[in-house]
């Protein structure tokens, strides 16, 4: 049996603040898939994929998000998977469920 491991990230966060502050100071933290952190292996064709933002100043919330997966973890590190793109959606939600290529 084949195992294919498929990568996940949150490349683009994007928060809203009292104050306009860059971007790179609000990232996901405490990835999970199916609320596992790192599970080796999941029975779901469309697991649920959810995060916390983690910005330390005060008053920091999440305005939308994307979503990338593929099998090859530096690919998608630079914001390219070859499985599934979420795209930008304006959201406030960390919850959301994979609907890319079959896994």
């Amino acid at each position: 049996m084949m195992i294919r491991r498929l990568f996940l990230s949150l490349s683009t966060l994007f928060c809203i603040f009292p104050v306009v502050f860059p971007q790179d100071k609000c990232s996901p933290a405490n990835l999970r898939c199916e609320y596992l952190v790192n599970p080796s292996g999941i029975d779901s064709q469309s697991p649920r994929l959810s995060w916390l933002i983690m910005d330390s100043r005060q008053g920091a919330v999440q305005t939308s998000f994307r979503v990338v997966a593929g099998t090859d973890s530096v690919s998608v590190s630079n914001g390219s998977g070859d499985s599934w793109d979420s795209g930008k959606i304006d959201s406030d939600r960390m919850l959301v469920a994979y609907s890319g290529r079959g896994l």
